[in-house]
């Protein structure tokens, strides 16, 4: 196979499927060493592949499974590299514990956001436009990378990619959903296996209403990479300013408890949680060992023991009755056969 860093010319799907074969027959041989170097391998294929795309080089769909399957190949790289130094996954500076996080509203308000009306731009922040969208009680397509052709007039809201997500996010879930009820849990992240410098966090939102708190949205994704504006700071662990806050001993135990409670509801109960237990990458499930045992599979076998037991049970008390009868029909028997020798003794 080819060296495809060393080269210039077009890349095949071809040489791809060497690859993706290469570093198969390498994780079952366990050929640790040699993972930087086929890794830094594959992401120069990922380059060469992306400059293709563009070009059109090559069949478009052709090349867009290349790289699918290229992402499926590093992906395992790094799953296996992690495996060898002992870790579930590798986690850049700056991650997420499984706990609960809640919003600082005042700094997430105060992110900075523009406002296009029109050839006109005025500085906002995000805190301004959700209570703007709040107060119009509904969400108009307004952000500005999915603008496209805008009527003259139009508002439009521009900034980093980061803020105008959140702001999205916020705003969709609905105007009896405040951002300060909220409760963020990060269930996983992932590199991007083409820009290293990018990771994506996977949260499910808490929504603590009135009445009760439920599970408000699966499944929510944010980026952080070198141009997005992402900023880690807005969030703060709950279950720590809870601790600081608070003057008794047992929140703290509260809270961690609360946390298992959310990550096995979201396991159990929703979409996105249970084809995470069920992905053959098996990624971590945080305060969930046990979610990989098929519930189905035990609750079927704990049904099967238990009808067992009542069987065994239920023959066991036959077996018991029975050998009364038995001891029973003994007596009569010996007593009879007593009855017997003393009329033979008696008659003589």
């Amino acid at each position: 196979m080819r060296d495809p860093s060393s080269e210039s010319e077009p890349l095949t799907p071809r040489d791809l499927n060497a690859i993706i074969q290469r570093v198969g027959r390498m994780a079952k041989a366990n050929s640790a060493p040699r993972f930087d170097l086929l890794r830094t391998s594959l992401l120069a294929v990922g380059r060469k592949l992306s400059e293709q795309l563009y070009a059109g080089d090559e069949d478009l769909r052709s090349l867009n499974q290349s790289l699918r399957n290229l992402g499926m190949a590093a992906k395992l790289l790094d799953d296996k590299m992690a495996k060898e130094e002992g870790l579930s996954r590798p986690v850049p500076t700056g991650a997420f514990d499984p706990a609960p996080y809640v919003l600082d509203w005042d700094k997430a308000a105060a992110l900075h956001l523009t406002r296009h009306i029109g050839e006109q731009s005025f500085d906002t922040t995000l805190g301004a436009a959700y209570e703007d969208a709040y107060t119009k009680g509904a969400v108009e397509e307004e952000l500005e990378e999915e603008k496209g052709e805008q009527p003259e007039g139009k508002e439009r809201i521009g900034g980093p990619p980061f803020v105008q997500h959140l702001l999205e996010v916020l705003v969709g879930l609905g105007k009896k959903v405040r951002p300060y009820s909220l409760t963020w849990f990060c269930f996983e992240h992932e590199k991007n296996f083409i820009d290293r410098d990018s990771t994506a966090w996977h949260f499910f939102l808490v929504h603590q209403g009135s009445r009760r708190a439920r599970i408000i949205d699966d499944h929510v994704v944010l980026i952080d990479g070198p141009d997005e504006g992402f900023d880690r700071s807005i969030f703060i662990d709950k279950a720590d300013r809870l601790m600081r806050d608070s003057d008794w001993s047992g929140d703290a135990f509260e809270g961690e408890a609360s946390a298992r409670f959310w990550y096995r509801r979201f396991y159990t109960q929703t979409e996105a949680g249970q084809i995470l237990v069920l992905r053959s990458d098996e990624p971590p499930l945080f305060h969930f060992p046990e979610g990989r045992s098929d519930p189905l599979v035990l609750s079927e076998s704990v049904t099967a023991l238990a009808k067992t037991s009542t069987t065994v049970a239920e023959s066991l008390a036959a077996l018991n009755q029975s050998m009364r009868d038995v001891v029973w029909m003994l007596k009569w028997v010996v007593g009879l056969i007593v009855l017997g020798v003393l009329a033979t003794i008696f008659s003589r």
